[in-house]
């Protein structure tokens, strides 16, 4: 049978990493986690904004569909989706 695999190294690799190498990694480790958390806490005001932004689009949009024709029950559904927009909204702002 043949022979399981195994690494075969270069005498260039099999020296360790100097105490400056080993630094500079570190440091580059730490400016990318501060890079990426910054980047990642944008991203969630985005969202935020974002919700904020379909809700009340979601609502125009269903406000100019019952436009042309409203009924009583119409607009009492749309009146309530607009205080629950209102609410939702207020309450992502708070959080």
């Amino acid at each position: 049978m043949g022979e399981p695999f195994r690494i075969i190294s270069d005498e260039n690799e099999a020296q360790r990493p100097s105490k400056t190498d080993q630094v500079l990694e570190t440091a580059g480790m730490q400016a990318l986690m501060l890079g990426l958390g910054a980047l990642s806490k944008r991203a969630i005001i985005a969202l935020q904004s974002m919700f904020v932004l379909l809700a009340t689009g979601s609502a125009f949009i269903l406000w100019w569909s019952v436009l042309p024709s409203p009924s009583v029950l119409q607009l009492t559904g749309l009146g309530m989706y607009g205080l629950f927009v209102l609410a939702a909204s207020v309450i992502v702002r708070k959080l």
